[in-house]
């Protein structure tokens, strides 16, 4: 997450409304993008455990002060979830788990909101754009169908840490392609990155009949 929201406030992309998940360790902080100059570092090492929407807005006003974020300290779902879907100019993906994805995947239908989906795994990566208002587009269960079983995800598997960066990168320039409706992007594809390869490739994700 925090390689996407670092490139999403440096064009002043604003409000941004974070539901991260609620507790991250330090260490991770401190070996990414999200380490920054001066006494945050400091601060942060301290920490064993610390709450993700306590820091992330810390660290994106430190990199965009004029940006304005609002973050929660708990996963959003049901009505809750579908208000805050409904009040976005596009919903951004980068959880780790098929359940959490099914929920966006039907708020993101429920309301019209475009959905950028990022999904990182070893030395793996994807992304894909779902637009509802597109009458072409698929959405996320015409690339994963919801079967009730849990694959596996970052956190059981592991993964590459550049991969999360590319990935959140791509992610971040899909959401300014739809909010400047510059063109289709990867509505429709499937962008997959194989990193041992070093080669991407582009499939043709067409809409589901069901």
């Amino acid at each position: 997450m925090s390689e996407a929201t670092y490139h999403w406030q440096r064009p002043g992309i604003q409000p941004l409304f974070i539901s991260p998940t609620p507790w991250l360790h330090s260490g991770r902080i401190r070996g990414g993008i999200t380490q920054l100059p001066g006494d945050s570092t400091a601060v942060i090492g301290c920490w064993t455990w610390v709450k993700r929407a306590f820091i992330l807005p810390i660290l994106i006003k430190r990199l965009n002060p004029t940006c304005v974020v609002e973050a929660l300290d708990y996963e959003l779902d049901g009505e809750e979830l579908l208000a805050q879907v409904r009040a976005a100019s596009v919903v951004i993906d980068c959880t780790d788990n098929f359940p959490s994805r099914f929920e966006l995947n039907r708020a993101s239908l429920a309301t019209g909101t475009p959905l950028v989906s990022g999904a990182a795994i070893r030395w793996e990566g994807q992304v894909a754009t779902f637009v509802p208002r597109n009458p072409d587009s698929p959405c996320y269960q015409c690339l994963y169908p919801d079967t009730g079983i849990e694959a596996a995800t970052c956190a059981m598997e592991g993964v590459i840490a550049p991969i999360v960066g590319v990935v959140g990168t791509i992610q971040a320039l899909e959401t300014l392609n739809l909010l400047l409706t510059t063109g289709e992007g990867l509505c429709g594809r499937l962008l997959a990155l194989d990193g041992i390869a070093m080669e991407w490739q582009t499939i043709n994700l067409p809409r589901s009949p069901d």
